[in-house]
């Protein structure tokens, strides 16, 4: 659904993290952690620093649960939920 404070699934006050830039990056890291399973991704915290990276060059990016029905189609025309990751 985007980035959180904690694992939803373990913290039940977990909250969303709308935004992301570089100047909360460093709080947000805090919430970030390599993956505890298998991922050839790198986890969340290479991810969103590579976002990071884009975002640098003033390109915005979006993090959604594509899991969930709808949420791609919604993301590909425009709407912004989920965290929003922006310079």
């Amino acid at each position: 659904d985007g980035i959180f404070t904690a694992d939803p699934k373990k913290d039940r006050n977990a909250k969303l993290i709308p935004l992301v830039t570089k100047d909360n990056f460093e709080e947000v890291k805090k919430s970030l952690s390599g993956s505890s399973v298998v991922d050839v991704t790198g986890g969340m915290m290479k991810i969103v620093s590579e976002l990071m990276a884009i975002a640098e060059a003033g390109i915005e990016s979006q993090i959604v649960n594509a899991l969930t029905d709808g949420n791609v189609k919604r993301a590909l025309m425009g709407e912004k939920f989920g965290t929003i990751i922006k310079k």
